[in-house]
């Protein structure tokens, strides 16, 4: 089995269906889990989920309890491949690089997400995941099934690669060193 894992808000118009039809289009090797967030969450989206996933793709599907933004990373670790679709319909979610993908990054995750142009160019640009060619289920499906399980795991190597690139320390320093400049520059402008 494969799994696949989505963390995130449980809102409408995340359009979250569209992560549970490919399943439905996807080999049998293939489950999704979900783990949604504690906070913005609304009972009857989730139900209305829950009952789409059982007609859809019965036993393919699962929903976990729900887990603390800090806990995240540790609590998807165990999964196969992160997924995320995101219709670019506004400019910031066209350029989004949201946590989540972060998340997956640094759980050692692949991903797999749709052609949302930020996120599509960050995921090609370090090869940690596949971009599917269109937010159809149908194609993101046949996406997924072109992958062996050999794929998957280079994939999530280069993640686990990326990620040492991508963490708080690293950035922190670049901050710091920002800091450092700035104060420098400010130093010999005094001097003038």
């Amino acid at each position: 089995m494969i799994r696949l894992v989505h963390v995130g808000a449980a809102l409408r118009n995340r359009q979250i269906e569209l992560m549970i039809d490919t399943i439905r289009y996807c080999d049998q090797r293939y489950h999704l889990f979900f783990v949604l967030l504690p906070y913005y969450r609304d009972p009857r989206y989730i139900h209305y989920l829950q009952l789409y996933a059982q007609k859809v793709a019965q036993g393919r599907i699962s929903f976990l309890e729900p887990t603390m933004p800090d806990q995240i990373v540790h609590r998807i670790a165990s999964f196969d491949m992160g997924l995320y679709l995101l219709k670019p319909t506004s400019y910031n979610h066209s350029i989004a690089l949201p946590n989540k993908l972060f998340q997956f990054l640094h759980a050692g995750l692949a991903v797999c997400i749709g052609p949302t142009p930020g996120m599509a160019a960050f995921v090609k640009e370090w090869q940690f995941g596949i971009v599917a060619p269109s937010f159809d289920p149908k194609i993101v499906a046949a996406t997924l099934n072109q992958l062996d399980t050999k794929e998957i795991e280079r994939m999530r190597q280069a993640a686990r690669t990326v990620a040492v690139r991508f963490s708080a320390a690293t950035e922190m320093e670049k901050v710091v060193n920002l800091c450092h400049q700035l104060l420098e520059q400010k130093s010999k402008i005094r001097e003038c």
